[in-house]
C-alpha cells in the first residue's frame, strides 16, 4: 500500500491541512477562515472550539479531495502559530478563549520586567527578548483579572500542541514552540525553576506538559477525533513544529547557501550563520529534530509585528555555542565575510508548503520552497 502524509497548519488567520505523498507531491489542501474574537483594545481571541470544529473539517474536506483511504495515511502532524495561550480546564473544555500572538494586554508586565535587571538577568537562559503575548506575560494578566479561570486549568498549550492533544487526547508541549515562551532554559531544552520562579510563576509549573522533540510521535488518533475527522483511529501524531521553524526547513534551509523570507501575520527573515552568541540576541528558538541533522538554534535579530505596518523581522538558525566569542553582526547586511545569505536579502518566497516529520521513520521531508540564484565565484 501506498503511505500518505497529512500536516496541519493553525496560522493566527487560517487553518490549512495538507496531504502528501512520500516523495513530497501534494495531492490536496483545504482551509478555513480563523474568525478573530475583539472584545477589547489589544485584546485578539479566538473561539478553541470553532478552532477545532474548523480542524476537523479541513481535514475531512481533504481527505475527500485526495479520494485516498484513511488508512493509508502513515502520520499526521501540526504546525501552529506561537506564543499566544490556550488553556485547557480540569473537564478538558477549552477554560477560556485562546489567545492569538498578537494580543497586547499584558504589555503592563513586560514593561515592569524591563524596567530593572530581569531581561539581563534571565536572557542566557530563556534567549528571548520579552513582548506582552508571550505566555508568561499572559499568564501573570491572567493570574491578576481571571483568578477563577485560573484556578480551573488543567493544561496549557500552544495552538498546535491543543489541536494535537485534540486528535490524540495525550498532553504534550513541542520543544521549538516552547523555546519561544520565555518558560524554559532554551540551552538546555528543559523547564527551569529559576525562570519560572522569575515571572512569579513557579506555583503553576504542573500545568505545563512534558516536553517532547519535533520528530517523535505523541499518540495516535482517538476513536473520537476518528469519528470527527475521518481520520484512521490508531494513526501516529508526531510532535511538528513552530511554524517560522518549520518555514526555514521547508524549504531546504539546512546551510548556508539559503535565504528565507515569509510574509503573514508576522514576517521573518531567515539565514543561517555557524555559530552565534552575545548580548544582541534577542529570540532563539531550539530546533531538535530525532534525525542526523544538529540541533539548531533559530535567532530573532529584530522585527515588528504587521500590525504596526512593519513585517521586516530578521531570523538566523544558528547552531548553538557553549560560549559567547561569537557575536552575530549588529547588522546582517554585514555578514558578506561569514556568510552570502545577504546576497539573497531582497528575495522573497511566494510559496511555502508544510514540513511532516516521520519521528519512528528518522526522516524530514521538505515541501515547497524556492530556487535561488547561484554564489558568484
Amino acid at each position: 500500500m501506498k503511505h500518505y502524509l497529512i500536516g496541519i497548519d493553525c496560522g493566527s488567520t487560517m487553518v490549512k491541512a495538507a496531504i502528501f505523498d512520500t516523495l513530497g507531491k501534494e495531492l490536496a489542501v483545504a482551509s478555513r477562515k480563523v474568525e478573530h474574537i475583539y472584545l477589547r483594545p489589544d485584546w485578539t481571541e479566538n473561539d478553541m472550539n470553532a478552532l477545532w470544529r474548523s480542524v476537523c473539517e479541513v481535514l475531512r474536506d481533504v481527505i475527500a479531495k485526495s479520494e485516498i483511504d484513511p488508512k493509508a495515511i502513515a502520520c499526521v502532524t501540526c504546525t501552529g502559530h506561537g506564543n499566544g495561550l490556550y488553556l485547557v480546564a480540569k473537564d478538558d473544555t477549552p477554560a477560556r478563549n485562546g489567545i492569538l500572538s498578537s494580543d497586547n494586554r499584558a504589555r503592563k508586565y513586560v514593561e515592569q520586567w524591563t524596567a530593572g535587571d530581569v531581561l539581563a538577568r534571565i536572557l542566557p537562559k530563556t534567549m528571548q527578548n520579552l513582548w506582552a503575548a508571550q505566555p508568561n506575560a499572559l499568564l501573570r494578566w491572567l493570574i491578576d483579572n481571571e483568578p477563577e479561570t485560573m484556578r480551573n486549568v488543567k493544561w496549557l498549550f500552544m495552538v498546535k500542541d491543543f489541536v494535537r492533544y485534540r486528535l490524540t487526547g495525550e498532553a504534550y508541549m513541542e520543544l521549538s514552540d516552547m523555546s519561544g515562551t520565555s518558560l524554559i532554559d532554551v540551552g538546555r531544552a528543559c523547564y527551569d525553576d529559576e525562570v519560572l520562579e522569575t515571572w512569579g510563576l513557579s506555583e503553576w509549573r504542573d500545568i505545563m506538559p512534558p516536553l517532547k522533540r519535533s520528530g517523535v510521535l505523541c499518540g495516535t488518533i482517538t476513536r473520537k477525533a476518528a469519528e470527527l475527522t475521518g481520520l484512521s483511529e490508531g494513526t501516529p501524531v508526531a510532535g511538528g513544529m513552530f511554524d517560522i521553524d518549520a518555514c526555514g526547513l521547508a524549504v531546504g534551509m539546512t546551510d548556508e547557501t539559503r535565504f528565507c523570507m515569509v510574509a503573514g501575520t508576522w514576517g521573518n527573515n531567515q539565514f543561517i550563520v555557524p555559530c552565534a552568541g552575545g548580548q544582541n540576541i534577542l529570540l532563539a528558538y531550539r530546533i531538535s529534530l530525532n534525525i542526523s541533522l544538529p540541533d539548531f538554534v533559530l535567532l530573532h535579530i529584530a522585527g515588528f509585528h504587521i500590525k504596526f505596518h512593519n513585517a521586516a523581522q530578521v531570523f538566523l538558525i544558528t547552531k548553538p555555542c557553549r560560549d559567547n566569542k561569537h557575536r552575530i553582526p549588529d547588522d546582517p547586511r554585514n555578514c558578506k565575510g561569514r556568510t552570502h545569505a545577504a546576497e539573497f536579502y531582497c528575495l522573497i518566497s511566494d510559496f511555502l508548503k508544510l514540513l511532516v516529520i516521520i519521528g519512528d521513520m528518522g526522516q524530514v521531508f521538505f515541501f515547497g520552497g524556492f530556487d535561488y540564484p547561484k554564489r558568484k565565484t
